[in-house]
């Protein structure tokens, strides 16, 4: 018998709406808020509103929704420091969207500023001269001055001064002979700063049948700004660390001193003796202890000549006597224009001004620094014209560096091109200085633009000369003056991902100067700002890095790769993962897939159609192995270009002598092989070569020792591709262990 059933249907049953959100808390920092609350069971998504207004519903003008937050927390950004803002969440489940939150505000605002450093007390004739650096984000400083050595700012007897706009103050109307104690403070909106670290000091009377003279120093600061050089907002900044020297009429020095970190110096001399004040282009620090450097500017049209500039001859008199000088741009204002009318006497302190700025960044992370000597070489009639004649100001180009003088050449002819205001460009040659000297270039050097895929080593120099100039500056924009009236300004943003039309996504990479720029740039920064990077490791790793044995010492030639592996060492241990995590997703966003000391691993050949050719970054050569194909090819171009090398890693299963034969493997006669390798350390004997042929087709080497397990990184090439012409060619290279 058969049956018949019917299945009633299934009623559904109502999914209640879910209870409004609980434990809203808001952290304000700058310029953002970080918004968490009770995470709620069953929920799909949460939505921030938040308005400058009390929120009384949520559909109102002026409400924003950040909508489909999957954890119960976020951080809203791009907020007016300053500004209160209110916050209510909604949390969405089956039942459907919540009712809002209770309602709670903050305001955001700028962190307080960090603590002043470079404290510096000058002693006269009953006052103290007090001087510091300036802390970025400061809007004033509060300078406490006590005759006990100061534990508590707040304490009865310290005395507070307001200073705003100067980093320093002039303590009047001391007694001479009683011990002073100061510390300063930096303030801004956002609070004040811890003190400084204190220092001390006790105004004399100048010595007996001595007349005292003082003052401060200054040069006229041409801003530069999006559209050159900015005339109208010339502003009078300080001197630092220059040789001062009181010289009578026939310029014999009566009397030397250096002025401090905001300008001042104070010398004494015979009274009533006539008397000037002459101001070199010399900043030196010799101190057996702390740091050390010697950085002078001269005129290479001009014998090398020491830029100076001088005040008016007076009597010393018998007190003590004030002498302020200023040393003039040369701009002459003319309608809406104007012209270098008279002598540009700042240039030269401008380009030491930015030099200092440098200098105290770096003491900050190496206390006892020591840079090797430094000459910057400028003239007014430095230009770009060829041939080079530098006696004559013809530099044959752009600024450079000259590592065999370690003197830096500038150029500074008005109408085309000055760099003595351009902040990027001076900082970006001290920059190859630093690493010529501090650390290790292997940089090929030659022409190059921000447009070219270049030679990795080069790639590596350049963008970090590029980011340098934007880590002392604390301003990701590099700018570079130049044109009729210096108007015009070149340049670009470091925290910018460097993915326009002209940087596609096969021009960026490991061989590109933007590439690396945006990556240590990125490292360095606030964590906070617009490229949202997550590393905010500021300069010491760095430095450190850069100085460190394993980044001079390393087998392998300098790039990203070898900086950015070599930089964990110098965080953290417990940071180092999360270090690792933020570093890879910065090469990532450069199409950056190589990691390691060596790049192992790298994909990104650049979009050229001889990518196979180009990678792996280091080809692997072994007795075991030999030989293998190399290619030196000009795709991106020649003499400095990616691809132009081929980089090679030998390993040797036994010790001995062993020969390298680099051979065409084309039947053509006009390739030229060449080849060169980095200092080896594998036997007692520490030796570099570079060694090339106008022998067509082969080159072999003389018997050399090597070491098993210690390889030999090498570079090799078509010496016409390096050279002044070239064209794609390949060659066998092999390696032998001699009988």
């Amino acid at each position: 018998v058969e049956h018949s059933y019917r299945v009633p249907a299934s009623v559904p049953v109502p999914v209640p709406a879910p209870g409004a959100p609980t434990g809203l808390s808001l952290t304000a920092g700058n310029g953002q808020v970080a918004v968490s609350w009770t995470a709620v069971p069953g929920a799909t998504r949460y939505t921030v509103y938040y308005s400058t207004s009390p929120i009384t519903s949520l559909t109102a003008s002026g409400v924003t929704a950040v909508r489909n937050l999957t954890n119960p927390s976020t951080t809203v950004t791009g907020l007016t420091n300053g500004t209160q803002v209110f916050f209510r969440v909604t949390v969405t489940t089956a039942g459907g969207e919540s009712a809002a939150s209770t309602q709670a505000s903050a305001t955001p605002q700028v962190p307080a500023p960090g603590v002043p450093t470079g404290l510096s007390l000058t002693p006269g004739n009953a006052r103290v001269v007090v001087s510091w650096t300036a802390v970025s984000g400061a809007t004033s400083y509060l300078v406490y001055i006590s005759t006990a050595p100061i534990t508590n700012i707040n304490a009865s007897g310290v005395r507070r001064v307001d200073v705003s706009g100067s980093t320093s103050y002039t303590a009047t109307g001391l007694n001479n002979g009683t011990t002073y104690f100061v510390v300063v403070t930096a303030t801004n909106a956002g609070g004040e700063s811890a003190p400084s670290t204190p220092a001390s000091a006790t105004p004399q009377a100048p010595p007996a049948g001595t007349a005292g003279i003082s003052g401060r120093l200054t040069f006229d600061l041409v801003p530069i700004t999006i559209r050159g050089l900015d005339y109208s907002n010339i502003t009078q900044a300080p001197i630092r660390g220059v040789l001062v020297e009181a010289v009578n009429a026939s310029g014999t020095v009566l009397a030397s001193t250096r002025s401090d970190s905001s300008g001042n110096y104070s010398l004494s001399v015979a009274p009533n003796t006539e008397v000037r004040i002459r101001v070199s282009a010399h900043m030196q620090q010799t101190d057996a202890s702390g740091p050390r450097w010697d950085v002078k500017v001269t005129d290479n049209t001009n014998s090398d000549a020491l830029y100076t500039f001088q005040g008016s001859l007076s009597s010393s008199g018998t007190g003590t006597s004030t002498r302020n000088l200023n040393a003039d741009s040369g701009w002459v204002p003319s309608g809406t224009s104007g012209s270098y009318a008279n002598t540009r006497v700042a240039g030269p302190f401008a380009i030491l001004s930015f030099t200092w700025d440098a200098l105290q960044k770096f003491v900050t992370v190496d206390a006892d620094m020591n840079l090797p000597a430094l000459e910057y070489r400028w003239s007014t009639r430095n230009r770009r014209a060829t041939p080079r004649n530098l006696t004559d100001g013809a530099l044959g180009g752009k600024s450079f560096y000259r590592p065999s003088e370690r003197v830096i050449y500038l150029l500074g002819r008005e109408n085309e091109d000055t760099e003595e205001y351009d902040q990027s460009v001076v900082i970006h040659e001290f920059a190859h200085h630093f690493t010529s000297t501090m650390s290790r270039d292997n940089s090929p050097g030659g022409v190059w633009t921000n447009r070219f895929r270049l030679d990795m080593r080069l790639a590596f120099s350049e963008g970090f000369a590029n980011a340098l100039g934007a880590i002392i500056s604390d301003d990701p924009i590099y700018r570079d003056s130049s044109g009729s009236g210096q108007a015009s300004a070149g340049g670009y943003n470091n925290e910018t991902n460097p993915t326009n039309s002209l940087l596609d996504a096969n021009r960026i990479g490991w061989y590109h100067s933007k590439s690396v720029a945006a990556i240590i740039y990125d490292i360095y920064d606030d964590a906070s700002t617009a490229d949202n990077d997550s590393l905010n490791l500021g300069l010491p790793p760095i430095y450190n890095t850069l100085i460190s044995n394993g980044f001079k010492n390393n087998r392998y030639y300098t790039s990203i790769y070898l900086f950015a592996n070599q930089l964990l060492n110098h965080v953290p241990a417990a940071n180092r993962a999360t270090t690792q995590t933020g570093l890879n997703a910065l090469l990532s966003r450069q199409n950056i897939a190589g990691r390691g000391d060596n790049g192992a691993g790298e994909t990104n050949g650049g979009g050229l159609p001889t990518s196979a050719r180009v990678l792996p970054v280091y080809k692997s050569l072994s007795t075991a192995t030999s030989p293998i194909t190399i290619c030196s090819v000009n795709d991106a171009g020649i003499r400095n270009r990616l691809g132009n090398y081929s980089f090679v890693e030998v390993s040797f299963a036994e010790s001995g002598s062993h020969t390298l034969t680099m051979t065409s493997v084309a039947a053509s006669t006009g390739t030229q092989p060449w080849i060169s390798w980095l200092p080896y350390r594998g036997d007692a004997r520490v030796f570099s070569t570079r060694q090339w042929t106008t022998e067509p087709r082969s080159w072999t080497s003389r018997p050399r020792n090597f070491q098993a397990g210690v390889p030999l990184v090498l570079e090799a090439a078509d010496f016409r591709n390096i050279n002044t012409s070239g064209s794609d060619s390949c060659f066998s290279l092999s390696v032998v262990k001699n009988p």
